[in-house]
């Protein structure tokens, strides 16, 4: 049968010098495994996790095509007020300087263009309720103008000004507001009154930059920059340039802002940075992943290369299991390198994962083995028999788990998608590590016969 030549084949390339072909092969893969795996990047991507076919997901790509990207780099500088103005126009300056990395950083109101069209910063509902207002308090406005002097105009203002701040529904604070803008509106106009040849009424930058301030709640100074603190912080929302949220553009894009942050404060002293929002958390999570990597990378083998050895007793038996699988999760990644070509979320704590799964079949071929030489068999019949009676069932199991974790990679989502490809590349590696390099290591490095499991295996 077509199957057992199969199984002969393998059986004579381990038990021959075509073994060693084998291990100097496998020990080649491995070493270029091993050298593609830190250039191997991780994905902390939402959008890439996401089918963009999806039609939300699809809107929600054109909206960040048209618009930029919604999650923003937040820059805040805290020192103090005048200081941090100056360092906020220089960073802000600075950045700009790369459209490779950032398109625009919105940092200050620009009061010039409030000027000529203030009206358009406010939202549709605050110009609706500014009509409102208008119209409700329409008699009111009447009974000012009526007289038609200015002297009539202050005194109808000031009359129904009191009554206002009479009521009990009156906000104090917004009164008292409201009356020092007007107090300076007024001042302006008679600025203008005494110099008839002013071509226009101007209100000055520290109007604007109060009246701006009240408008937006206090989150403005009067020079128009965003501030928080009571104007010790200065806030820039830094626009990327390019609308993705892919690890290999933020992560630089963050060195880059840290970067130019870091050099402009030089000149500022006493004026300190920090950084927020999104990209700071893809950031952080790339750090965390490749930390979990890391460490599950090491506590897994560790862990399990423990337990076999506590079950076989025996440090070389415990080596000829745990090798081909340590070497089946290297072959992984290199697998991965030139298959999908980066991991994400879930692909990344795959390695656990295969090393559970990978070293069933070492176990497996060792306790057959075993049973071979227990009847008196010599190391190279014991790894064809092997091979011959518990190959087609490793075969058979690592087969149906290959089929279930690629039936996962035809998923249209491109998380799950990218699992089930790692996993059943992984298990496939796993597979001919088991087929090739397990018994061309059995054949020629066989396993010292313990005397206890020799006399047990053989009276079974």
């Amino acid at each position: 049968m077509l199957r057992d030549k199969f199984y002969n084949f393998l059986s004579k390339c381990a038990t021959t010098s075509i073994g060693w072909w084998i291990l100097g092969i496998a020990a080649m893969l491995t070493i270029i495994s091993a050298f593609l795996m830190p250039r191997l990047p991780i994905l902390t991507t939402r959008e890439g996790m996401v089918d963009s076919r999806i039609p939300q997901q699809k809107r929600y790509l054109e909206f960040s095509s048209d618009f930029g990207a919604q999650n923003q780099l937040i820059i805040i500088l805290e020192g103090d007020p005048a200081a941090t103005r100056s360092a906020a126009t220089d960073v802000a300056n600075e950045l700009m300087r790369d459209p490779n990395w950032v398109k625009n950083v919105f940092y200050r109101i620009d009061l010039q263009k409030m000027k000529q069209s203030g009206l358009y910063y406010l939202p549709l509902d605050g110009l609706k309720k500014l009509d409102d207002g208008l119209r409700k308090y329409q008699p009111l406005l009447d009974r000012i103008f009526r007289d038609g002097t200015w002297a009539g105009v202050l005194t109808a203002a000031e009359t129904e000004a009191a009554k206002l701040s009479q009521t009990a529904f009156a906000d104090k604070k917004t009164v008292k507001d409201g009356f020092e803008i007007v107090d300076r509106f007024l001042a302006e106009w008679q600025k203008f009154l005494e110099t008839p040849e002013t071509a226009k009424l101007d209100l000055g930058e520290r109007t604007l930059g109060e009246m701006a301030a009240q408008f937006s709640d206090s989150r403005t100074d009067e020079q128009g920059f965003l501030i928080g603190d009571q104007g010790r912080m200065k806030i820039l929302f830094v626009q990327q340039s390019r609308s993705i949220d892919d690890t290999e553009y933020v992560v630089p894009l963050m060195k880059y802002a840290r970067r130019t942050t870091a050099r402009v404060l030089q000149k500022h002293p006493g004026v300190t940075a920090g950084f927020t929002g999104w990209p700071v958390s893809i950031e952080e999570e790339i750090g965390l992943i490749k930390g979990d990597i890391a460490m599950v990378a090491i506590i897994a083998p560790f862990v399990i290369f423990l337990i076999v050895w506590a079950a076989a007793r025996s440090f070389h038996r415990t080596l000829l299991m745990f090798v081909p699988v340590a070497l089946s999760v290297v072959w992984n990644f290199g697998v991965t390198y030139f298959t999908i070509g980066h991991l994400n979320y879930l692909t990344s704590g795959f390695v656990g994962i295969l090393f559970g799964l990978g070293i069933d079949y070492g176990v497996v071929f060792i306790r057959r083995f075993d049973e071979e030489i227990a009847k008196g068999r010599t190391p190279a019949q014991a790894t064809h028999n092997t091979l011959t009676n518990v190959g087609q069932s490793v075969g058979s199991g690592a087969a149906a788990t290959i089929t279930a974790f690629f039936a996962i990679g035809f998923t249209r989502q491109p998380a799950f998608s990218d699992l089930g490809i790692v996993a059943g590349t992984g298990i496939l590696c796993a597979l001919l590590a088991s087929f090739f390099v397990h018994p061309a290591l059995v054949a020629h490095f066989p396993p010292k016969a313990n005397a206890r499991d020799m006399e047990r295996l053989a009276e079974s």
